[in-house]
């Protein structure tokens, strides 16, 4: 008794212009259990499309611009949990020049051989990392400044969370 659900969502990521992004296979399982309640998990997704080559790069195993794997293939198996190839070493490159969105079109499959579609969105940021944040103080007094105020601009710029801070002259 199989059944197919055509969905218009799934896992959506935003990532700053040069950076990349590999897939969290939780991210598929949690969308899959929002289109099928059959109280299965997710078995696996195969890419319908790959991105144009002028956005990016799906790469398995991929590790830096020097060692980036091997190229995901559409059409091959994509495993949820540890069965490889795992999902989960998926990862996105964009072009060093792309920023915009891409959509990753996919089925995929549980273990009771349902199937459902989606696509993986991926929005690459134009923003830098740098930014400013101005404080004004009376000469002679102190300022504190303000975490959420570095938080906020970090998540701004680029999408992810503040990890450090450099201050320069």
């Amino acid at each position: 008794n199989r059944e197919n659900f055509t969905g218009n969502g799934g896992p959506v990521y935003n990532i700053p212009k040069g950076g990349a992004q590999t897939f969290d296979d939780e991210d598929f399982n949690d969308y899959y259990e929002q289109i099928i309640h059959s109280g299965w998990s997710l078995s696996h997704i195969r890419f319908d499309g790959l991105p144009a080559s002028s956005q990016g790069t799906l790469w398995y195993n991929y590790r830096s611009t020097g060692n980036p794997g091997t190229r995901v293939e559409a059409g091959a198996s994509y495993y949820h949990g540890t069965r490889n190839p795992r999902l989960d070493r998926v990862t996105f490159v964009p072009e060093s020049e792309f920023t915009g969105t891409v959509r990753i079109p996919f089925t995929g499959w549980d273990v009771d051989g349902n199937y459902f579609s989606g696509n993986v969105e991926i929005n690459v940021r134009a923003g830098g990392g740098t930014g400013d944040i101005r404080y004004t103080c009376v000469p002679g007094r102190s300022r504190d400044f303000v975490l959420s105020d570095f938080t906020r601009l970090c998540d701004d710029l680029t999408g992810r969370s503040l990890d450090y801070i450099i201050f320069e002259d």
